[in-house]
Order: C-alpha cells, then sequence, then structure tokens
C-alpha cells in the first residue's frame, strides 16, 4: 500500500509539492490516472491519485464542482498541473485544506510521465521489499525443519511476520499452539477460536 505521505515524499524530490488537504496523508493511492474534461466519467474510481490541468474547467465554481464530485468517488489526492492555470486558485486550496482532500501542485515543466514513473518505481520497490520478507521467512521455516524445532518455533516465525494472532488447533479446536503481540491477551485468543468453533 502506497500512502499520499509516502508518495508526497518521493514527488517533493521533483518539486511536485503537496499544499492542501495535509490531513489525510495515511490515504492509500491504489492507481494514478489524468482527466483532461469536464464529463464525470465512470473510469475514475476510489483511491485515485488525479492529475489534471482543469483547462476545459469554465471557472473555479465548476472545478470546485468537479472536486466535489472526486471527493465524493473517494478518490485519494488531486494533481494540479499548472500548465494552464500558472496558479491554483485560493478556492481550490481552500476547498481542498477544508476537506482534507490532498492536493499537489504539478509545475508546469513536469510532464505527467515523471509521475507516473515515480509511482510505479515506488510500487516495484514495494513489491521487491515483500518478496525478500517472504524469501526471508522460507528460509527460517526451512532452517526450523531441518533443525527438527517444535512447532512452536513454526508458529512464532509465522506470527512474527504476519504481526497477527496464529492459533494452532487440533481436530477438536483445541489450542496446541500459538503466537500472539504483547498487548493481546489470552482471553482474545480463546475468543477467536470460540468464533471459529463448529456448533
Amino acid at each position: 500500500m502506497i500512502t499520499v505521505g509516502e508518495f508526497a515524499n518521493v514527488l517533493e524530490k521533483a518539486n511536485i509539492m503537496l499544499v492542501g488537504g495535509r490531513n489525510n496523508a495515511d490515504k492509500e493511492i491504489g492507481y494514478l490516472s489524468n482527466l483532461e474534461l469536464t464529463e464525470r466519467t465512470s473510469r475514475i474510481k476510489e483511491k485515485g491519485f488525479i492529475m489534471t490541468t482543469f483547462h476545459a474547467f469554465e471557472d473555479v465554481k465548476q472545478i470546485v464542482s468537479h472536486l466535489e464530485w472526486l471527493q465524493n468517488i473517494g478518490v485519494s489526492a488531486i494533481g494540479f498541473h499548472i500548465a494552464a492555470l500558472k496558479k491554483i486558485p485560493f478556492e481550490v486550496i481552500e476547498f481542498c485544506n477544508i476537506n482534507s482532500l490532498p492536493l499537489f501542485e504539478i509545475p508546469e515543466d513536469v510532464p505527467y510521465f515523471i509521475i507516473y514513473e515515480k509511482y510505479n518505481q515506488l510500487v516495484n520497490q514495494r513489491e521487491n521489499e515483500d518478496v525478500t520478507k517472504i524469501y526471508k521467512l522460507n528460509e527460517k521455516l526451512m532452517e526450523i525443519v531441518l533443525l527438527e524445532k517444535d512447532l512452536n518455533s513454526i508458529v512464532k516465525v509465522i506470527g512474527e511476520h504476519i504481526n497477527h494472532i496464529v492459533c494452532v488447533l487440533d481436530p477438536y479446536f483445541e489450542l496446541i499452539g500459538y503466537w500472539k503481540k504483547k498487548e493481546q491477551t489470552r482471553n482474545e485468543i480463546r475468543h477467536l477460536i470460540e468464533l471459529h468453533r463448529p456448533a
């Protein structure tokens, strides 16, 4: 998952600044798209980072109305390219701040493909980190098996990796091994088992 805040840190190096809606920096960005027409198309979905010049829009009122629509869809952030308007209108920044809609200012000399490249690099970096973590997990599990360690060793490694409760039950739903975070209690584990116990 890539958040607005993480992407903002990457974009800042290309002089693409987060200028509004900073309160929602933890929102997930699931895809990038550009939108230059005033039509409200169904291809725009939630979690998007939408880039636009707003060149086709008549006035600020129409831009703000479009931002309201984008926010209602659940778009994560707006990239306002200043190639056409040269400056983001105050009303747009104000709307984004009031509604916590992250707003980026894209300089006039920065083409959209630069932003796509930066996003794809970040996605690839995340995927590589995930692959490395899984590879290390696999190594640990193989070592446990080769050293013939007990079941709790396997449960511990998996629990630490996913950072969530792991329960091993026998066929009668009796607990034979578990891993939990320090702040979790045995009662939470019992409750979890009871939720899944057949009637």
